[in-house]
């Protein structure tokens, strides 16, 4: 799990970065992507694996 705090823009499409050291450690779980939505409890974005998704789902 990471818990940061980040200040980001989006870029001209709409996305936004994820910090090189994140993308490193997923990538070396074998991750090739992440899911990101509004947090239903804080002010904040919140990502997840699409597996993760799968079973909150659920």
């Amino acid at each position: 799990m990471f818990l940061s705090t980040y200040e980001n823009k989006l870029d001209k499409k709409g996305r936004v970065s994820v910090p090189a050291s994140f993308r490193s450690y997923l990538s070396n779980l074998g991750y090739n992507g992440v899911i990101c939505y509004p947090s239903f409890n804080n002010s904040s974005i919140e990502a997840c694996s699409q597996d993760r998704i799968e079973k909150i789902s659920s």
